[in-house]
């Protein structure tokens, strides 16, 4: 398993929209990150709960999602006016080509944040990410993300902003509180591309919606 001291910490980016700042998440995000992801009703679809008090757990959770090479994270934060970072509303982008994931904190729910920090996330990750033609380093032609069909929330979000389901994954994710329960993926095509479907095999796995 690689030591996540060994990876490396992503470029600082920003990206401003009227009412929220989403700057790279870096390790050091971890004590404002941790209301969210200790959350049993916000980290429901997802991975898992980190059970409060495990700040080793949580650390890890942390490290996999703000380093690495192809890691492109970003905290999302209220805008002050002076344009600086205000608190905390969510955690939103990728750090495994094509997929983007996002959590809310349990306080900034039902304001369209999520929406509008995904607005903005979209042309910045096919900005980052290498089309499917690149020579060097093949990318992708769409963005992917994997809800599970109970989390009409986040499928609206998605919907909002472009995203089309295009396929369903029968009973994927075990959900302790419904049993198994079919995840939904949605997805949208870079600009000029014409895709949408993407190529064959391609996520199969279910993504947590952070990622």
């Amino acid at each position: 398993m690689t030591d996540p001291s060994t990876l490396p910490t992503p470029p600082l980016t920003t990206l401003q929209t009227p009412r929220l700042t989403l700057r790279t998440a870096l390790p050091s995000d971890l004590p404002s990150l941790l209301p969210i992801i200790t959350d049993p009703a916000t980290m429901e679809f997802t991975s898992g709960v980190v059970p409060k008090g495990d700040l080793a757990r949580a650390e890890k959770w942390v490290s996999a999602r703000v380093l690495g090479e192809g890691v492109f994270n970003f905290v999302v934060l209220k805008r002050k006016e002076d344009g600086g970072e205000g608190e905390l509303v969510g955690i939103m982008g990728s750090y495994a080509w094509p997929e983007v994931g996002y959590l809310v904190h349990p306080a900034h729910t039902g304001k369209g944040y999520a929406t509008e920090a995904l607005q903005a996330f979209i042309p910045a990750f096919f900005a980052r990410m290498p089309p499917s033609c690149s020579p060097s380093t093949p990318g992708f032609d769409y963005i992917e993300a994997y809800v599970v069909a109970p989390n009409a929330a986040s499928a609206r979000v998605l919907e909002k902003c472009g995203f089309r389901a295009v396929r369903t994954l029968e009973d994927e994710f075990e959900c302790e509180r419904l049993g198994r329960v079919d995840t939904v993926v949605w997805r949208v095509g870079r600009p000029g591309s014409g895709e949408l479907m993407g190529r064959e095999g391609e996520g199969e796995g279910f993504v947590p919606p952070v990622q």
